[in-house]
């Protein structure tokens, strides 16, 4: 995915499925930081917002991916 996005880094879909993934793997810091690149690439998508927030409230509870599953 990482590969992917290199290629169409304007893709937030992809990016979003990205994030919602790293914590899962063990690197909250990691989507956390893909979030902060999508709100610099797609700062008119609807979801960069709130996928930012939530990657921030998962980093604020040490890092646990709660936050990242579905509204």
């Amino acid at each position: 995915m990482e590969a992917a996005l290199a290629l169409e880094p304007g893709r937030f879909e992809w990016r979003k499925q990205l994030i919602g993934w790293l914590p899962a793997w063990g690197d909250p810091q990691d989507a956390h930081g893909q979030a902060l690149t999508g709100l610099q690439l797609s700062p008119g998508h609807p979801d960069v917002r709130e996928v930012l927030e939530r990657t921030a409230e998962a980093l604020a509870r040490g890092g646990t991916s709660p936050a990242l599953e579905p509204r």
